[in-house]
């Protein structure tokens, strides 16, 4: 069989699978890097880097807490570093060119969702920051801050615990309407309007 499995170009790209490779690694086909694990603690289970120097580190990595596996993607405990979500922008090339559809903040664990990179030049303000319409089905329970900017609508039970409630505020804190659980009675809600 003298099928080419692997080409070296002049320009010192790999190609596994393909004879023209078109970056330093260019791999056609499956790729499994790493199929052991650990469940032992004070062991690390393997991680894959896109960037590390030192403590700063970003890429994936197998993460087992407990008696559960999962997924973990990372950045490096720094301010100003985030986890976005999105696709590559089209007709461009893939450097530079994403459009954000979420964004995770390391520092703060706020989490927001928009269209077209709504947070690339604004972070999410809350927890939950969602710019859009949004749909919530099934019971939902809101403990703490949480931003909604559109049309949202609730398909279900919307639980308030004790002594929180729902704000509607046009714009500054100015002309707020307010629907609140004051007492430790479900039952029991206030009405009214505040600034």
């Amino acid at each position: 069989d003298t099928t080419t499995r692997m080409t070296l170009t002049s320009a010192g790209r790999l190609g596994i699978g393909t004879v023209a490779p078109t970056e330093s690694l260019d791999v056609k086909g499956n790729v499994n890097l790493n199929n052991q694990y650990t469940t032992t603690g004070g062991e690390s289970n393997p991680g894959y880097y896109v960037y590390k120097s030192g403590d700063v580190a970003y890429g994936m990595k197998l993460q087992y807490t407990d008696t559960k596996f999962g997924t973990m993607i990372f950045g490096p405990d720094q301010s100003g570093r985030f986890i976005s979500f999105g696709k590559v922008a089209s007709p461009a090339p893939i450097d530079n060119t994403m459009i954000e559809y979420g964004r995770f903040n390391l520092d703060d664990g706020y989490f927001g969702l928009g269209p077209d990179g709504t947070f690339e030049s604004t972070d999410p303000a809350y927890r939950l920051h969602v710019v859009g319409t949004t749909q919530l089905s099934g019971n939902t329970e809101v403990v703490g801050t949480t931003l909604l900017s559109g049309n949202t609508e609730v398909a279900g039970t919307l639980d308030m615990p004790s002594n929180n409630g729902i704000t509607f505020d046009n714009t500054n804190n100015n002309n707020q309407w307010f629907i609140s659980n004051r007492g430790t009675n479900a039952a029991t809600l206030a009405f009214g309007i505040g600034n």
